[in-house]
C-alpha cells in the first residue's frame, strides 16, 4: 500500500507541478528569506543553493530571535498552512511591517490568512498519509517559480533513474542545491524507517565525516552542476564505500532530478523491504509529542 501510494503521488509530478510553477511565477521576487521546518526546511535549502544565496533558508524559530532585514520579502513554505512556529514569524514579521508571502496547499490556512500573499501548490492531502513525496516536489517548484528560475522540461525532470538504496544508515552528501535534497533524502529515512541515516555537505564530509563511514555503508551523492569537488570525492571513495552518484540532468534543475530519482529509489526500496506503512505511524507515542511541539 505504501509503494503504490507513493508511486501514484510522484506519477502527479509533471501535471501539478506545472500548475503550482505557472501559480508561482506570477508572483517572482528578486530575493528573499525561505523559512520553513522538517521538509519545507529542506526545500528552502535547495534554493538557497540554487540561487547561490539570493534565496536565504531560515529556520521558524530562530527567526523570531533575529529579524536579518525586513527589505527582502519572507517566504514561508507549510504545505499544512498549520505549524505554529511558522504562523507566530508570519505574524510578528507583519506587525514590523515586513512583507510575507506563503507558500502552501492550504489557502484557508492560518498563515495563509497572516500573510501578504498567497502561493498555492496543486496538491491534495492522500487518502493515507504519506512521508513527504510530492508536496515537497511542489514546495521546491514553487520556490523554482518565485526566484525566476527557468524550468523549460518538466518531461527530462519526471523521465526518472532511480538508484539501488542499501541498508537503513546511508550518508546523503550534497553541494549547493544537492545539500537540501541530502538533507530531504534524510529526513525521508527518519520517518520511513526510523534509521539513522545522515547528511553532510561534500566538502565537511572530506574533513572529518569521513572517518565515521564504515565498508559497507552507503554514500549517496548529489552533486551540483559542474561539481569538481563532488567528482573528485567519488573517484577516491568508490572503491571502499558503497558509493552511489544522483548526477541526471543539467543546469539549475538538476536538483529537481535528483529529487525525483530519489523518490523512485525510496519507493523501491520499500517495496523491497515489504513496508505497509512508515515507522512515524507505528511509533505513535512519538508522533504524538511531535504533533504537540508543531501544531
Amino acid at each position: 500500500m505504501l509503494y503504490e501510494a507513493m508511486k501514484e503521488e510522484i506519477a502527479k509530478t509533471e501535471e501539478c507541478g506545472k500548475r503550482t510553477y505557472d501559480g508561482a511565477l506570477q508572483n517572482r521576487v528578486n530575493e528573499a528569506y525561505v523559512v520553513g521546518a522538517g521538509d519545507s526546511f529542506a526545500a528552502a535549502l535547495v534554493i538557497q543553493g540554487v540561487t547561490y544565496g539570493r534565496f536565504k533558508a531560515v529556520d521558524p524559530y530562530e527567526a523570531q530571535f533575529s529579524y536579518v532585514s525586513l527589505k527582502k520579502p519572507y517566504v514561508i513554505v507549510s504545505v499544512s498552512g498549520r505549524t505554529k512556529e511558522n504562523i507566530l514569524v508570519a505574524k510578528k514579521i507583519r506587525d514590523r511591517g515586513g512583507k510575507v508571502i506563503a507558500v502552501t496547499a492550504n489557502p484557508e490556512s492560518e498563515l495563509a490568512r497572516n500573510s501578504d500573499t498567497v502561493v498555492v501548490i496543486d496538491y491534495q492531502r492522500p487518502k493515507h498519509p504519506l512521508p513527504g513525496t510530492l508536496s515537497f516536489t511542489l514546495s521546491v517548484i514553487a520556490l523554482y517559480g518565485l526566484a525566476s528560475i527557468e524550468i523549460n522540461n518538466f518531461k527530462e525532470i519526471v523521465n526518472t533513474r532511480p538508484r539501488k538504496l542499501i541498508g537503513l544508515e546511508p550518508i546523503f552528501i550534497g553541494t549547493l542545491g544537492g545539500y537540501g535534497v541530502a538533507y530531504y533524502s534524510t529526513l525521508k529515512f527518519y520517518e520511513v524507517f526510523g534509521s539513522k541515516a545522515r547528511f553532510e555537505r561534500t566538502e565537511q564530509f572530506c574533513h572529518a565525516t569521513m572517518f565515521s563511514v564504515r565498508e559497507n555503508d552507503q554514500v549517496i551523492v548529489y552533486p551540483s552542476e559542474n561539481d569538481r569537488r563532488a567528482m573528485e570525492l567519488v573517484e577516491r571513495i568508490k572503491d571502499k564505500f558503497n558509493v552511489a552518484i544522483y548526477d541526471r540532468c543539467n543546469g539549475e534543475t538538476k536538483p529537481l532530478c535528483q529529487i525525483l530519482d530519489f523518490q523512485e529509489s525510496l519507493a523501491e526500496f520499500i517495496k523491497e523491504l515489504g513496508l505497509e506503512k512508515p515507522y512515524y505511524l507505528i511509533a505513535k507515542d512519538i508522533l504524538n509529542i511531535s504533533s504537540e511541539l508543531i501544531y
